[in-house]
């Protein structure tokens, strides 16, 4: 976790005794260019008398970079599933929601809240559950399933689904 703080308190932590690691700060380079640069400060003494401070810095700036592309990547890849036109739900491999995007929620008539507290059965007749069982283990047998299902809104109306189902990394 990055130590936020002026040089003054970080001087006045290190000065009562306190290690002070993460400083997160910019730092102009010879070159003139402006990068990323972490620290951690010691404090050297003798008795109790204080003789040095010990920096250690390293430059961060291309692990900054990085993070920050990630970051790009990671919100444009949400976005693409949020404004995605058919629904999107993803479950776990117990057939638990753990996220849908804005046409799961418009198609289904629930919150997210509510899909998130739901399972794929929970949207389909009774008379199915075992259907969607076996698909939900052919899923994880084969990596993908396809196939038509009646499903309910919220508010009860019978609806039909095409389902292509695809089995994601689990990452958890």
């Amino acid at each position: 976790r990055p130590y936020k703080g002026t040089v003054h308190e970080i001087i006045k932590n290190i000065l009562k005794g306190n290690k002070v690691n993460n400083i997160l700060f910019k730092w102009k380079h010879s070159s003139g260019e402006i990068r990323d640069a972490e620290g951690r400060v010691r404090l050297l003494k003798k008795g109790e008398k204080p003789l040095y401070m010990v920096c250690v810095v390293r430059d961060i700036t291309e692990q900054m970079q990085a993070i920050d592309i990630l970051k790009e990547s990671e919100a444009k890849f949400r976005s693409y599933i949020e404004n995605a036109p058919d629904g999107i739900f993803i479950a776990d491999r117990n057939g638990k929601y753990i996220e849908v995007n804005k046409a799961a929620i418009k198609m289904t008539g629930y919150s997210k809240k509510e899909l998130m507290d739901m399972s794929v059965p929970d949207l389909v007749p009774e008379e199915y559950h075992n259907n969607i069982t076996e698909k939900l283990k052919e899923l994880i047998k084969y990596g993908r399933v396809s196939y038509q299902r009646k499903f309910y809104t919220k508010s009860k109306q019978e609806k039909h689904w095409h389902v292509d189902g695809v089995l994601l990394p689990n990452k958890k």
